[in-house]
């Protein structure tokens, strides 16, 4: 009778085992279709996220509006209930009303209480839609990439190379890859969601916020079709530069201050597989593994997104509204430039003036940036700018903007300071590129 038990036992686990491998299938490769996979619809080739993204816009645009007036107004009101401790906050916070009247004058063109410039306008509306669709999209279907396996997967083949490399886990991938198939707010969004649930630490989450969290694909190919420059050595190019810089970085500060303990204490552990990474990854899994309902989990992470939208937004639109007004007064822009200027004659770059104002409007934001560049330069200097727009990870209406809401723990000061050393290693690698590949042409 105890062996037909233990028999009994023995199936009873195999065929449990079974169906969490089955799960690990479907629910990964769900993920993985919906992040990661580019579909070809009218034309477009784009992720499905953003095919349903798009969809939304387009069917729905007049009720996304509503519904971003109405988070507007919520996430007004809560500031304006939070009982601040500094008073520039408390004028902020009443200042901030004036969103609403910005972004009802971009919809509905109705008033003309707000001046904005048109491109600046543009932009704003399309980043605030795309917020508004891709976020809780990103937010419904992350739990099949980050609670099923496949980080597990991914961290047994990838491990080892990014320890070396960029001393992250090999997990990362995921989240690095999310960023270049989607944009920057799904990015930050996977990035705040693995450092709270204690998967990554303190020192990785900000080596990926910093030195990752580079432009998506279609960005970058906006950036190569504005500047005309040849794809494929743009895309090459861009990428070995990536690998450069983040390798030295990775250890210099602000990364090698951060903690690497992790925000919460949980069970689970990096692990390395020399043989059979697969099965034991699995075997990881199924060990390790929460009972987590997915519906649950959707609802959970949808929650927090629309969380996230309500404070983000009014803080976009007034730092874009106030980022015109200074990108547009010529003689703050003229002295800031200097920082980057200097270091562009001593490696005798041609058209210091417009890569310098680039790199100041850049830190505001990359799409402005490139709208308000000077298209007629030379071509090293455009392939540069596309190279740093790509690269440089940081601005005001990104990362930094975002970064208010998380639990990652990097201030301005370490924003500014990773973003000027960004900046240089970067020139000074392209510098080196440049000039062997002048020696090797001539």
């Amino acid at each position: 009778m105890e062996n037909i038990s233990k028999e009994i036992e023995s199936k009873d686990i195999k065929m449990k085992n079974f169906f969490e491998i089955v799960k690990i299938v479907i629910y990964s490769t769900i993920g993985i279709i919906i992040f990661f996979i580019p579909v070809t619809v009218d034309n477009q080739t784009k992720t499905i996220l953003h095919h349903i993204a798009y969809r939304l816009q387009v069917n729905y645009r007049g009720l996304l509006q509503l519904c971003t007036i109405i988070y507007i107004t919520i996430g007004i009101i809560k500031s304006l209930l939070v009982n601040h401790k500094s008073n520039l906050k408390k004028i902020y916070s009443y200042f901030s009303i004036f969103s609403i009247f910005i972004v009802i004058n971009i919809f509905y063109d109705k008033y003309s209480i707000v001046l904005l410039d048109d491109n600046i306008s543009l932009i704003l509306e399309e980043t605030i839609l795309n917020l508004i669709t891709l976020l809780p999209l990103s937010a419904i279907f992350i739990t099949f990439i980050l609670d099923f396996g496949l980080l597990d997967i991914v961290e047994a083949y990838c491990h080892k190379s990014m320890k070396k490399l960029f001393n992250l886990s090999g997990k990362s991938v995921l989240n690095i890859i999310m960023y270049i198939f989607n944009d920057y707010f799904c990015g930050y969004f996977m990035t705040n969601l693995l450092y709270k649930k204690g998967r990554i630490r303190q020192r990785e989450a900000c080596t990926i916020l910093l030195n990752f969290s580079i432009a998506s694909i279609s960005i970058s190919n906006y950036i190569s079709e504005e500047l005309n420059l040849n794809k494929i050595n743009f895309f090459i190019l861009s990428i070995f530069i990536l690998f450069l810089v983040n390798t030295i970085l990775c250890r210099m500060y602000p990364i090698n201050k951060k903690k690497k303990s992790y925000y919460i204490k949980t069970s689970y552990k990096e692990s390395y597989f020399k043989n059979d990474k697969l099965i034991n990854s699995i075997k990881k899994h199924i060990q390790n593994k929460e009972d987590i309902n997915v519906f649950k989990s959707i609802i959970r992470n949808f929650e927090e997104s629309i969380h996230i939208i309500i404070s983000v937004i009014p803080n976009l639109v007034l730092i874009m509204y106030l980022g015109n007004i200074i990108i547009n007064n010529m003689d703050i822009v003229y002295n800031l430039k200097f920082i980057f200027s200097y270091i562009l004659e001593i490696l005798r770059f041609n058209n210091i003036d417009e890569i310098s104002r680039f790199l100041i409007n850049g830190f505001f934001n990359d799409v402005i940036a490139i709208d308000l560049l000077n298209k007629n330069i030379g071509y090293t200097s455009k392939l540069l700018i596309g190279i740093i727009c790509v690269l440089k990870c940081t601005s005001i209406t990104t990362n930094i903007l975002y970064l208010q809401i998380t639990n990652i723990p990097i201030n301005k000061i370490e924003f500014l300071a990773s973003y000027i050393l960004r900046i240089i290693l970067i020139l000074l690698i392209s510098y080196i590129i440049f000039y062997l590949y002048n020696i090797y042409t001539i």
